[in-house]
């Protein structure tokens, strides 16, 4: 697990500031590490206004705090506050207004303002946070399945004294086979802020899986990027991998 203290806790390399707070990510950037669409990034960090035909002006208030609202930068805590989100939202469809009253119930509980990442939902147990936070999921395909999907993304972030201090994107996404819920992708790809400036990088390496997606498409082997940077066959592939999810994600 990676902290600060062992990158150096002054952090003089960002002036002075805790490199996971700091605003390092542009809104397309960021949906592209956590393959979601740009508009619901942008939406739940920055808000959004539409107007429907015949009806009047409407305004999505914002559920994630970024450091500046004007920069429309995001920090690393912000990418996995959008990360437990979209557990909680895309996959299980669960009303904007009770995420909300959930979120503002963890603020006053804990003190934070980004208890997504700053507070490990799971440190009581999974039947603790049932039964505090259930409101969550209340949903159709039933609060045990929810709560194994909502499991397997929160053991993606590895915690210090519960704040998250790297995250491990998906790769491939979780698959529900019966009552059970199978993470399909093993830790191969992480965000560390404290390694490579948050770029994704095969974990336990600074290496940037854009470096060696850049190698791959000028025309670099498999082979050739397994010797030149050192990594397995499996790590050089996740990384493709990873890459064109982003590719594909900006395509659609």
């Amino acid at each position: 697990m990676s902290t600060g203290s062992e990158n150096g806790s002054d952090f003089r390399l960002y002036k002075g500031g805790d490199p996971r707070y700091l605003p390092a990510y542009p809104v397309e950037l960021a949906a592209h590490l956590l393959l979601l669409p740009k508009s619901t990034l942008k939406a739940w960090v920055f808000g959004a206004t539409w107007k429907p035909k015949g009806m009047p002006l409407r305004f999505f208030e914002p559920v994630i705090d970024p450091p500046d609202r004007s920069e429309q930068m995001l920090s690393f805590v912000n990418l996995v506050e959008a990360h437990v989100l979209k557990a909680v939202r895309r996959k299980h469809l669960v009303h904007m207004i009770k995420v909300r009253d959930a979120i503002e119930h963890l603020k006053d509980e804990f003190a934070t303002q980004h208890p997504l990442a700053d507070v490990d939902l799971l440190a009581g147990g999974k039947d603790l946070f049932l039964q505090e936070h259930g409101q969550l999921l209340n949903l159709t395909m039933g609060k045990q399945i929810a709560m194994e999907f909502l499991t397997v993304y929160l053991n993606r972030i590895d915690r210090d004294l519960g704040r998250a201090v790297k995250l491990y994107p998906f790769v491939v996404q979780p698959l529900r086979i019966g009552n059970e819920v199978i993470d399909q992708d093993s830790r191969v790809i992480a965000i560390d802020p404290y390694v490579s400036y948050g770029r994704p990088v095969i974990n336990g390496t600074g290496i940037p899986t854009d470096e060696i997606a850049e190698r791959f498409w000028g025309g670099d082997s498999i082979d050739e990027l397994v010797e030149a940077f050192g990594r397995t066959k499996t790590e050089i592939e996740f990384a493709l991998r990873y890459e064109k999810a982003q590719v594909s994600q900006t395509a659609a």
